[in-house]
């Protein structure tokens, strides 16, 4: 958009589409968050390029499980989530869990509830926009419609719904 345009012509650059490489050195501004090997690809092509934003060993650390602790000392987890960090994370986040399995997201749902919150919201830890997210009201069984996808790799976050009309977070 525009602000990219300006910030572009701040360094009389220009605005590359985002498959396309550049062919002199260059500043990456990533939307997203970029992970290692796709640095590595651009570098070992010989580009010169710095970046101006994250960069993760893999996708799943750029997302909202990092942010969340596990139910339990002994919940599975794969590889690529850190305990620590979301431990770190704690005071600067919504209460809830990331989990892994479908047992520890039936805990995560009993713990929030008796910690005094009624509703619950499922969330794909690497959506937004209000996409990926389902509600669990007050005294209801998980539904059938919750799509947990590879729920072992990428995990669910389960957070307290914080008003009567639903809660949506980007």
């Amino acid at each position: 958009g525009v602000s990219c345009e300006r910030l572009a012509g701040l360094f009389d650059g220009v605005v590359l589409s985002p498959d396309s490489l550049p062919s002199r050195q260059s500043i990456v501004f990533p939307f997203d968050p970029m992970v290692q090997a796709e640095l590595s690809d651009y570098l070992r092509d010989g580009h010169d390029i710095s970046v101006y934003g994250s960069v993760v060993p893999v996708k799943n650390m750029a997302d909202k499980a990092m942010l969340h602790e596990l139910v339990s000392e002994d919940a599975y987890y794969p590889s690529w989530y850190v305990p620590e960090f979301s431990r770190w994370c704690r005071g600067s986040v919504l209460p809830g869990y990331t989990v892994f399995t479908e047992a520890d997201l039936d805990k995560a749902i009993l713990l929030l509830r008796r910690q005094g919150y009624g509703g619950v919201i499922i969330k794909d830890p690497s959506a937004d926009g209000g996409k990926g997210q389902f509600v669990v009201e007050a005294g209801s069984a998980l539904s059938a419609e919750v799509d947990l996808g590879d729920l072992r790799m990428t995990g669910r976050v389960v957070e307290p719904m914080l008003s009567a009309t639903g809660m949506r977070s980007y």
